[in-house]
């Protein structure tokens, strides 16, 4: 028994050896080749809710919509961040943020709705900008979730969502 497990642990080294070292000439071996870091890394998963989000559409950073958001009410706009409270009930809205900015998404009035556990990923929010932040029942639960007041309100036509596997 100890020398079949001497001899397994003799000849582990060898395996997969071939396949990571370099060729002396890649034009010869180009499977041989390394692959980059960036294909073995795992991929991102995305989903779309709602209508989707349209690349023609401006994009505008949450900062800028808070510098001016008279600049963008009624339009609608492109804007991103993290996912820092769902509503609990049926995920119909939601809100992001970045390090300094917040913003509440309503979802489309009741159209579409996101996963509920959707708390920490990547948003990418195709939305009408809303005039004012109505004081509702949704707001006020986002606000106990996250211990802030969002100052821009948005209604969603579409929600892209990001986790990282």
């Amino acid at each position: 028994m100890r020398s079949l497990g001497f001899l397994l642990l003799a000849s582990a080294p060898l395996v997969g050896c071939e396949t990571t070292r370099p060729s002396p000439d890649p034009a010869q071996a180009p499977s041989a080749r390394a692959i980059p870091a960036a294909q073995t890394t795992p991929a991102a998963e995305k989903k779309v809710y709602g209508e989707g989000v349209s690349q023609d559409v401006e994009l505008v950073p949450l900062a800028t919509l808070l510098q001016s958001p008279e600049r963008y009410a009624e339009k609608t706009i492109r804007t991103e961040g993290r996912v820092t409270a769902v509503c609990k009930s049926k995920g119909c809205w939601l809100e992001i943020g970045d390090e300094h900015s917040m913003a509440h998404v309503k979802l489309g009035n009741h159209r579409f709705f996101v996963p509920r556990d959707a708390a920490g990923q990547h948003a990418v929010v195709q939305a009408r900008v809303l005039p004012q932040v109505q004081k509702g029942h949704c707001e006020q639960e986002a606000e106990e979730q996250t211990g802030r007041v969002a100052k821009i309100e948005l209604d969603a036509t579409g929600v892209e969502l990001t986790r990282s596997r």
